[in-house]
């Protein structure tokens, strides 16, 4: 369930889904004279929590294995927002891709002051997501999901080449995201 949605500002813009890859984009790319957005989405099972579990921490962990030209500079720091989607499913487009492309965050659980991602280094990247996850648990959902993203979405001047993060996803055999949770029973 993870992945990434594209949003390409044309006419008419098209969103579209990508569940297989084994990492994900987050940032701005092109194709041509397209401008093109990039969010990615990850998901955790919650189901094998015991019953009766309190959960006391809950720490995202997501790889960053590369970026393409100076996101960070050009866009910003990545932001976590906690949401939460069926299934993000390879080719997925139009209607569906963009009501998850673009859909409010569940809550304010994850401060928009806090970033998953502030440079480029190589590495886990990791954010305190308790709340987040608590308020799940609460209200009986079956998985923690995440959207990361950069506050903006598109460069301003023209430039023809990715500024983006480059994320392992859980296709991958390695470095895959991870959701550490503490609990007391």
């Amino acid at each position: 369930m993870d992945g990434y949605i594209t949003h390409m500002f044309a006419e008419p813009e098209v969103y579209v889904t990508n569940s297989v890859d084994p990492s994900f984009q987050v940032g701005y790319s092109n194709s041509g004279f397209t401008k093109i957005g990039l969010k990615g989405f990850v998901s955790f099972n919650l189901s094998s929590l015991p019953e009766g579990a309190t959960i006391t921490s809950a720490v995202l962990r997501v790889y960053q294995y590369n970026v393409a030209g100076d996101p960070y500079d050009k866009l910003g720091k990545v932001l976590v927002e906690h949401v939460s989607y069926d299934s993000l499913e390879q080719g997925e487009s139009g209607e569906t891709a963009q009501a998850k492309y673009t859909m409010e965050p569940l809550d304010n659980t994850i401060p928009a002051d806090a970033f998953l991602s502030t440079d480029a280094t190589i590495g886990y990247k990791t954010l305190d997501v308790t709340a987040a996850v608590q308020a799940d648990q609460g209200a009986s959902r079956t998985r923690a999901q995440f959207r990361l993203r950069f506050p903006k979405e598109i460069v301003d001047e023209d430039i023809y080449s990715p500024v983006s993060a480059y994320f392992i996803s859980g296709d991958n055999d390695t470095n895959q995201p991870q959701l550490v949770i503490k609990y007391t029973l």
